[in-house]
């Protein structure tokens, strides 16, 4: 998402937050991807933790960096949020990194849920759900 070809960090900002946040830039002639993958990812090794990627989401987010296009920084938000809610994570307004209220759930785990949950029949009396075919295909393991 940060590092999105079209709407993503410009290869210099992505240069520039890096060194902000004290992660070498290993791989500055890579594609934007990559060269901000390996950089994270070599950092997050040598540290055996994530804050690096947390420090430079929060860098990155920072509302005065886009104070001259606010909808970019809303859709980078808005993308980063949806791949961070996976792991009970969110990015504030002000660009920090913080725990969401909920942590989203993947198609398995709420198959999961689904699988043992209940329906209330018209009379009101629990009852359990059906096991459809669309629920079973939907759940379906490839």
């Amino acid at each position: 998402m940060l590092a999105d070809t079209a709407t993503g960090l410009t290869g210099s900002e992505i240069g520039r937050l890096l060194a902000k946040v004290r992660v070498p830039d290993i791989d500055p002639d890579a594609t934007k991807r990559h060269r901000l993958a390996n950089a994270l990812r070599a950092q997050q090794q040598r540290q055996q933790a994530a804050n690096c990627i947390v420090a430079f989401i929060t860098e990155a987010m920072a509302p005065g960096l886009h104070f001259t296009d606010p909808t970019r920084r809303q859709r980078l938000q808005d993308g980063l949020n949806e791949r961070l809610s996976r792991m009970g994570l969110k990015v504030l307004d002000d660009g920090r990194v913080a725990k969401a209220s909920q942590r989203a759930t993947t198609v398995d785990e709420e198959c999961g849920s689904l699988a043992g949950s209940v329906a209330s029949s018209s009379d009101g009396a629990r009852t359990p759900r059906s096991s459809g075919t669309a629920r079973k295909s939907w759940c379906a393991s490839p």
